[in-house]
């Protein structure tokens, strides 16, 4: 099964309601907590503190997990800058990463990593052209969302 027969709508699922901006903060935020509880379980802590720590990374990861998947479920919008070629799009940033347009990009390193920028709706996206730093490779090229 590929990913886009997964995609539901942003007020579907464990999140209805919730904006993608604020799932995606809530889980930069559940991530971090994990991180730290993992960081505390490697001190030395009484068994009591331990299996409430625990317990509680337990939780942070079923909250992880589902915030992940809600977030492989949502569509995003991102601008493109057209390459030198016919039918060709390439990142704005860096000039060389190539996109396909109606096609879902998937990376391990989103949302916490490199990533890059996306939008939750074209109007967003729209909005953002001017925001794009002006040492980007393709600053200047034509742009698609």
């Amino acid at each position: 099964d590929g990913p886009d027969e997964f995609r539901i709508g942003p007020d579907e699922g464990l999140f209805k309601g919730t904006s993608t901006a604020h799932r995606l903060r809530m889980e930069a935020s559940i991530g971090s907590t994990e991180r730290e509880l993992r960081r505390m379980l490697k001190e030395p802590l009484d068994p009591i503190e331990r299996q409430e720590t625990e317990a509680e990374l337990n939780n942070a990861m079923e909250v992880l997990c589902a915030l992940q998947l809600q977030r492989r479920r949502t569509l995003f919008f991102k601008v493109v800058a057209r390459g030198q070629t016919p039918g060709e799009y390439v990142s704005v940033f860096d000039g060389r990463t190539l996109y396909c347009l109606g096609a879902t990009t998937w990376t391990s390193a989103w949302p916490l990593g490199d990533g890059c920028f996306v939008h939750a709706s074209a109007k967003e996206a729209e909005q953002s052209v001017a925001a794009f730093p002006r040492n980007s490779v393709a600053w200047g090229a034509p742009r698609a969302l």
